[in-house]
Parts: structure tokens; sequence; C-alpha cells
């Protein structure tokens, strides 16, 4: 659950030490690299059966000639806008259910004796509003 709780603040460090990496590579400082690169990204989040956040992602890198990287096209072999976009349309219709969640937010405790969750699903979601409630200031 601690991982989840902190999934948003990982995906935001992995973007920051993936320009400073690419900035080393390439032998350029991160302003320098921002003046001749662009680093783009789309991430999708979903749960994984057993109740941990996943993210699939596509990275864009907007660069010269220095890095070795497979273009995406509109038409034609390799990958194609339209791979690209089957890859994200799979994840981005992803949801919750695969953990017996329901289609809808949980809005308190009081609901969970009618939803039959799976015993794992329910911790999950009790942990969630103990580190909801940590997060407040205030401890049940």
């Amino acid at each position: 659950m601690l991982f989840n709780a902190y999934a948003g603040d990982l995906w935001k460090r992995l973007t920051i030490y993936l320009r400073r990496e690419v900035a080393a590579t390439v032998g350029l400082s991160r302003s320098a690299l921002s003046k001749v690169a662009k680093v783009s990204f789309f991430k999708v989040a979903e749960y994984q059966a057993r109740g941990v956040i996943h993210f699939r992602s596509v990275i864009r890198m907007r660069f010269g000639t220095q890095v070795d990287t497979q273009a995406i096209a509109d038409v034609g072999g390799g990958i194609t806008s339209r791979n690209v976009a089957r890859y994200i349309a799979k994840y981005v219709t992803k949801g919750g259910e695969i953990t017996g969640l329901p289609p809808r937010g949980i809005k308190s405790l009081g609901t969970l004796d009618h939803l039959h969750l799976p015993a794992h699903t329910e911790r999950m979601v009790r942990a969630c509003f103990v580190l909801d409630d940590v997060n407040a200031g205030t401890l049940r």
C-alpha cells in the first residue's frame, strides 16, 4: 500500500532523473538539454491483480541524431502511430475491476459491508483510508 500511496511522487522522480540521465549521457547540463530536446511522457496507471499500481508509459524524446531511437511512423513498418494509440487505449480503459473494486469511488468504510470485496481488496481499501487519515493529520 505504501508504494501505491507514493506512486505519484515516484513517477515525478522518474521524470526528473530521466532528464538528468539523458543530459549526462549526451554531455549536456539539464538546462542546455531543455534547449535542444523535449522529453514528454504519457502514462497510464493500472492495478495489478495483487492490488499494486503498475505504470505503462510512452516516453517521447525529440532530439537530434545522437540518440538511437525508433520513430513512431504514421504508416508502414516498425512502430506506427496507430499501434501506439492501440497500446495506450488498451491500458487507459483498464480500471480497478481486476481487484474486485466497483467502477465508482468508495466514499466511506461503512460501504464495505455491502460491496462483498475479496479479503485482500478490502484490506487494501481499509489501508487507503488509514493513509488518508495520516495525511490529513488524524487517525481513526
